[in-house]
């Protein structure tokens, strides 16, 4: 193989010499980087300007301070000591602690929100950080490692590609039992080898992480930091990747600089024994305490604070620059991971064509010599057949199973052959010599029983197996006889008559003849029966029958049920279990309106008829009811005002109102309005202009 690139000789003396080399399949397996730069490498000239500070929140602001008098001790509070003395000593010490205050704390905590807003906005600047990460993925591609760890990746993913093609070869070779298998490692017709991006997809680099890029760069490490922010850092206990943008959520500001109570504890705190604060009584302490508090205020709010708000600014220019200095080494860590990871990825690719060759090389040998010395036998072809031999498999019935098998392998053997299945009595088997490549079959073919339990329409499937390979094939247990799909149902319900029409199908290779039987489950119905006669071997045959006479609210409520079975003289074949819809919930279907009408108009009726009824109705409002409240509008409203029937109850209003004085049998309607205005308060949802206008609907029923 000729090497014409830099470095390829190293490389795949690696993939050579690491057979299995570790491969990250996992998180924990990948490859912690050293984040180490080029010494020689600079940054281009014309380096990114920070930005300019943005304003000053204007919650940050002190607002000014009020025009109020000066608070004076009250007279029954006057002590004897001169109370002027003590009011100018604390108007000059609130002063005094304003001005300190404004000097010192006030413009460190402004530094400490602009430094925070600096970093921010540094990290968030995508003109930052682009140079370091082209940086960091060119010095990432050249990491040794990546190298090393291409040339095992690819050795790895070489053998697995080399040994299944190489097996795929030889097989194809060894299974044209016509020729003597000859050893051709080549294959005109297929493409070159190549890695996959899959087989080499990554990362293989630890990702870089921007906490360790905040503590890699304390604020220690901070460029250019002005003076004042150097003073600014030295008390400041704050983990510095909360500015990072991902967490902002704590704000560095501390409003309490400007908050009279802590200044007049800190100006306390300093008093020595023998000063005039030392010898003051609790009452004096009080007065001095109001006085210092208004003077700080006062002071604070008459202050010009522009060189305290300058903090601000001088603390954002430092953030940015610190922020600036985090930023490229965050964009050096990212691109260095993905430089790291293409190094593997080119590595790999380069050196997978020799692994390949060397690998599939090997494996050929390995694979050809296998089937060469040794057997291997494979199920050619299953053939079933039924005892009767008439195409169909019946619970009961005997299966006979002829197989055909080949030996493709060289070397000689003998197997055991062996035939099973779920349902099936057995396994059953027999041994098979091999002498060499060739086709074997057992002598007698295997006999395998289904079990009666089986009921008809039920797949099963015969396994023969021999040697590590089997076939399975499907077995339908059936009867010759099927009905087929599902019967069409005719039925006029008020009149009390339903038509059952049923595809019957000969699924044997012989002629047989057969009967329909269809049993009535509700009523009193008679059994009836169709004599088919002789149904030709795939064929079918239509059969039709009535049922006269049937309580129209059994087949309104769906309750109507038939069984019907197709026989062979005796032998029961098909059974099907049949059912009518109701139609309490087709809103579309009139019929249980129309027979309430019906019912109201005969002279005598039965009481139970007439409570199953309207049982029905108040079942089919509640369908009405979903159907209107998914609606646009309000259906009930319209029914109401026009007298339409858009709704079920519109179009029961419409049909009764007037006329319950000429029902001969009013009962059947007569209090359905309470029922109805009572089933308004059960409905699910909350709908109140649809209940308040079904409740007035209803009213009208009757």
């Amino acid at each position: 193989m000729k090497i014409t690139k830099p470095g390829l000789s190293l490389v795949i003396s690696l993939s050579v010499s690491l057979l299995v080399s570790p491969i990250a399949s996992s998180e924990s397996d990948r490859v912690e980087l050293d984040w180490k730069r080029d010494p020689n490498a600079a940054p281009p000239r014309g380096e990114v300007s920070a930005p300019a500070a943005p304003e000053l929140p204007s919650e940050m602001t002190v607002a000014p301070a009020a025009n109020t008098p000066q608070p004076n001790a009250s007279p029954e509070r006057r002590p004897a000591t001169s109370v002027d003395e003590l009011e100018s000593l604390a108007a000059r010490a609130g002063e005094e602690a304003a001005i300190e205050a404004a000097r010192e704390r006030g413009w460190r905590q402004y530094w400490r929100a602009g430094f925070a807003r600096g970093v921010a906005s540094a990290l968030d600047d995508s003109r930052l950080g682009a140079w370091d990460r082209e940086e960091g993925r060119r010095y990432g591609r050249r990491d040794l490692r990546a190298g090393v760890l291409g040339a095992g990746l690819a050795n790895e993913v070489a053998k697995d590609i080399a040994d299944r093609d190489a097996e795929a070869r030889v097989r194809d070779q060894f299974m044209d039992i016509g020729r003597e298998p000859r050893r051709d490692r080549t294959d005109t017709n297929a493409p070159p080898p190549i890695a996959t991006a899959r087989e080499l997809s990554g990362p293989w680099a630890v990702l870089p992480v921007l906490e360790q890029v905040f503590e890699t760069y304390p604020f220690s490490k901070a460029p250019r930091l002005s003076r004042e922010g150097r003073r600014a850092l030295e008390d400041w206990n704050i983990n510095p990747s909360l500015f990072a943008r991902n967490d902002r959520g704590a704000s560095p500001y501390d409003a309490r600089w400007k908050d009279p109570a802590i200044a007049y504890d800190n100006w306390r705190d300093r008093q020595r024994p023998g000063s005039p604060w030392s010898r003051f009584t609790s009452v004096q302490r009080e007065q001095f305490r109001q006085v210092f508090f208004d003077q700080f205020l006062a002071t604070l709010g008459s202050l010009d604070l522009r060189p305290t708000y300058a903090g601000w600014r001088i603390g954002f220019d430092d953030g940015w620059r610190y922020g600036a200095a985090v930023q490229a080494e965050w964009a050096y860590r990212q691109g260095y991971a993905e430089g790291f990871d293409i190094g593997v990825r080119e590595s790999a690719l380069l050196a997978f064509p020799f692994a390949y060759t060397h690998a599939f090389d090997s494996a050929y040998d390995a694979h050809f010599d296998d089937w060469l010395r040794h057997p291997h036998p494979d199920v050619l072809r299953v053939r079933l057949s039924d005892e009767s031999d008439d195409g169909v498999f019946e619970p009961g019935e005997r299966v006979f199973v002829d197989s055909e098998v080949v030996n493709y392998g060289g070397g000689a053997g003998t197997f055991q052959l062996s035939a099973s299945g779920r349902e099936l009595d057995g396994p059953v088997q027999t041994s098979i010599k091999f002498s060499g490549r060739g086709r074997a079959a057992a002598e007698q073919p295997f006999v395998l029983r289904i079990d009666d339990r089986v009921k008809p329409r039920t797949g099963l499937s015969v396994t023969v197996a021999i040697g590590d390979a089997h076939v399975d094939t499907p077995l339908f247990v059936s009867r010759p006889l099927a009905i087929d799909g599902e019967p069409t149902i005719d039925a006029d319900r008020l009149a009390g008559r339903v038509t059952l029409t049923f595809a019957v199908t000969n699924t044997s290779r012989r002629d047989v003849p057969g009967t329909l039987r269809v049993e009535p489950q509700t009523g009193s119905r008679a059994i009836q029966s169709d004599e088919l006669g002789v149904i030709a071997a795939g064929r079918s045959r239509q059969s039709t029958i009535t049922f006269e006479g049937m309580r129209p609210l059994t087949l309104i409520s769906g309750q109507a049920r038939w069984t019907a079975t197709i026989a062979r003289g005796e032998t029961l074949d098909d059974v099907r279990e049949i059912g009518i819809a109701p139609v309490v919930a087709d809103l579309r279907n009139s019929d249980l309106l129309d027979f309430m009408l019906t019912l109201a108009q005969g002279t005598r009726v039965n009481r139970n008829d007439v409570q199953e009824a309207r049982a029905l109705m108040l079942e089919r409002l509640r369908a009405d009811w979903s159907r209107a409240a998914a609606a646009d509008g309000n259906p009930y409203k319209r029914d109401y005002e026009s007298e339409s029937t858009e709704t079920a109850l519109g179009a029961l209003v419409r049909a009764t109102k007037g006329r319950l004085r000429s029902f001969s049998s009013p009962q059947v309607f007569d209090g359905l309005d309470s029922e109805v205005s009572a089933l308004t308060e059960d409905l699910p949802g909350a709908h109140p202009l649809l209940r308040k206008w079904m409740k007035k609907l209803a009213k009208r029923v009757g």
